[in-house]
């Protein structure tokens, strides 16, 4: 364009989309542990309902438990804050093996709950027992603390219906129990 004899170039900056974006981010935020990154167990929870309402893209869906092994011991050993500090280094390992489509959050103390879309059954634990040897190989290093950990990831199938939600969270808690029983460091699949 021209103004005034001279050239120009008018530019536009749309305010309201802007702010639109800043709401969503900050809504984004909020539903997260700023820490981990990952879901609150609420968030995660709503999240995980809401995929269960539309149809599977592919394969199947399963929901993973994830627990540390001697988290109790760990946490005297650590304290409580630095408990905290080996949580985050835990997500950050979960998270860098997500797909963009897997859902994943804190549930209860520190176990973290997933939900995965995978071809079959064997496709979701081999990608449990990855984690499992990615935990198991990692050093973690907290404040002067290094030390290796391990963890349980129970697997269980999720059925189709959005109303078997609760029963499939306390199986795949159950398989997690099943494997700290025998000494941890396990993936346990419901059947």
């Amino acid at each position: 364009g021209e103004r005034d004899g001279e050239a120009c170039v008018r530019l536009m900056v749309p305010t309201q989309k802007r702010s639109e974006a800043i709401g969503k981010d900050l809504a984004e935020a909020i539903r997260r542990n700023p820490r981990s990154g990952l879901l609150y167990r609420q968030p995660l929870l709503e999240a995980i309902q809401k995929r269960l309402a539309t149809p599977v893209q592919g394969g199947s869906r399963y929901l993973l438990y994830v627990r540390p092994d001697k988290f109790t011991k760990l946490e005297r050993d650590l304290g409580v804050l630095r408990s905290e500090d080996f949580i985050a280094s835990l997500a950050a390992l979960l998270r860098a093996q997500l797909a963009p489509t897997d859902i994943a959050g804190h549930f209860s103390g520190a176990g973290m709950m997933l939900l995965l879309e995978r071809g079959t059954a064997r496709d979701a634990e081999l990608w449990a027992e990855r984690m499992l040897d990615k935990v198991a190989r990692y050093e973690f290093e907290i404040g002067d603390n290094k030390f290796r950990s391990s963890v349980c990831i129970g697997v269980a199938s999720m059925p189709n219906s959005e109303g078997k939600l609760d029963a499939t969270i306390i199986d795949s808690q159950d398989a997690v129990r099943r494997g700290r029983e025998r000494g941890g460091n396990q993936v346990c699949t419901v059947a």
